[in-house]
């Protein structure tokens, strides 16, 4: 049975936002984009909590891109983001990420779980990848880094994901050249940039 990719995301401290209703809205409609976006959704993200949403994934080729641009579109609301690797053993609803079922959902399951006992954003599931353990250590180390980004570092890394120049990046977020500049290198975002690109890899040969 061929494996597949379950995204889970979860609004951190959720209950302490005083405007969450509009946070929740602003998730469904950056959802709706990115379900526009992303051939690769086998089911939709889809909102099945107030807090939470979850979507399914064939490959995870701009899987962290859509997880920045979630992030972006939200800041400074935080989102944990737990991803699953496993079996789906129920059919896959194309309409909704509903009422299925198997080792890829308890496996994101489980990552939500244990990242709310630490500071994290992200994580993976992946039990039979021998990569799991280094992987994993390296998303703890990125948000490590997310958690004291301000909000034009995560355009930055947004518009990079998206392959805007540098003069178009300036031009729309209306600041320098330089700053562009200045924020790609203390940020280390091209190499974040590799370093997700080489995850998605790993997660795409372990299907």
């Amino acid at each position: 049975m061929k494996k597949n990719i379950v995204l889970i995301g979860d609004i951190v401290s959720s209950k302490k936002i005083p405007n969450r209703q509009d946070i929740q809205n602003k998730i469904k409609r950056i959802l709706m984009e990115l379900n526009r976006e992303n051939r690769h959704l086998l089911s939709p993200y889809t909102v099945t909590l107030g807090d939470e949403f979850q979507g399914v994934l064939s490959r995870a080729d701009h899987l962290f891109c859509d997880i920045i641009s979630i992030l972006t579109y939200v800041y400074p609301i935080k989102i944990r983001f737990s991803i699953g690797i496993g079996d789906i053993q129920t059919p896959i609803n194309p309409n909704q990420a509903i009422g299925m079922d198997g080792p890829a959902f308890h496996n994101a399951r489980s990552g939500i779980i244990k990242l709310k006992e630490t500071p994290w954003l992200f994580t993976i599931v992946n039990p039979h990848d021998a990569n799991q353990k280094m992987v994993e250590q390296t998303l703890f180390l990125i948000s490590h880094m997310f958690l004291k980004w301000k909000q034009n570092r995560f355009q930055i890394l947004q518009r990079l994901c998206r392959d805007s120049t540098v003069k178009q990046m300036a031009q729309n977020m209306n600041i320098t050249d330089k700053a562009i500049y200045k924020n790609i290198d203390d940020g280390g975002l091209k190499i974040i940039m590799e370093l997700f690109s080489e995850i998605e890899g790993i997660i795409n040969r372990s299907l």
